[in-house]
């Protein structure tokens, strides 16, 4: 005989603590679709930047713009781009609120508690170089305790790939907005801010695509972990 699926006995410290699953499936889906989206306007701004950078170098150059096409790439670029950083903000959003309600559903399944509460799990994310260790961790642990029992030896390494994706990717965007020469001309500035720009633009497919099917193998596994038959808890002593 087993409990209700979905709610389960976890014993941890000693103490029982009753906790209700409950579907990540619709966060997961907003964070995928959101993530395909920025990587669509990351395509999209790479492309505008690339314009915006054959025009300072055609200027460089001698080739004499209209005031219209000066208007007109300015325009272009910043549409895109704060529309890239608009979809990003709201992308991270989402992506804590998923975070937190998987990170929840772990004491629904049976084992040990979590290590942090939902909270916190997100809460590391936003501090400084703590959170350089403490995202794997959360991301790791949500992996390994979210596995049904026919996963049980499924490897994590998805999750190691994707943090060390996106620690390159700051690493990169790091490495290219320290590359500007101060020295520089004007539009050599320019020309190099735009090819900082258009890096960052491009990095972040990698990453993205990985958190995707990362996103998606968790939101599985805890569906498929949610109903399975739960292991009665030891008697207690008489």
């Amino acid at each position: 005989m087993t409990e209700p699926t979905g709610t389960v006995l976890a014993y941890a410290r000693g103490n029982p603590h009753v906790v209700s699953f409950v579907s990540g499936t619709g966060r997961a889906k907003t964070v995928i679709g959101l993530l395909l989206l920025t990587m669509v306007i990351a395509a999209v701004a790479f492309w505008a930047e690339y314009q915006q950078y054959q025009l300072i170098d055609s200027i460089k150059h001698g080739t004499k713009i209209t005031m219209a096409e000066a208007r007109a790439n300015d325009q272009r670029v910043r549409v895109v781009v704060l529309s890239y950083l608009t979809v990003l903000v709201i992308d991270v959003v989402f992506f804590m609120m998923w975070i937190h309600r998987v990170y929840r559903n772990l004491n629904s399944f049976p084992g040990p508690r979590s290590e942090y509460t939902p909270g916190w799990a997100v809460g590391y994310y936003f501090i400084p170089f703590l959170n350089l260790a403490r995202g794997y961790q959360v991301m790791r642990e949500i992996f390994e305790k979210s596995r049904p029992q026919r996963l049980a030896t499924r490897s994590i390494s998805i999750v190691a790939v994707w943090w060390a994706l996106w620690l390159l990717t700051g690493f990169i965007a790091r490495l290219a907005s320290i590359a500007t020469d101060p020295n520089a001309e004007k539009l050599d500035k320019l020309l190099s801010a735009t090819r900082q720009s258009m890096i960052n633009h491009a990095v972040v497919w990698l990453p993205a695509i990985v958190a995707i099917i990362m996103v998606w193998q968790i939101d599985r596994m805890q569906q498929e972990r949610s109903t399975e038959p739960e292991p009665m808890p030891p008697a207690l002593p008489t």
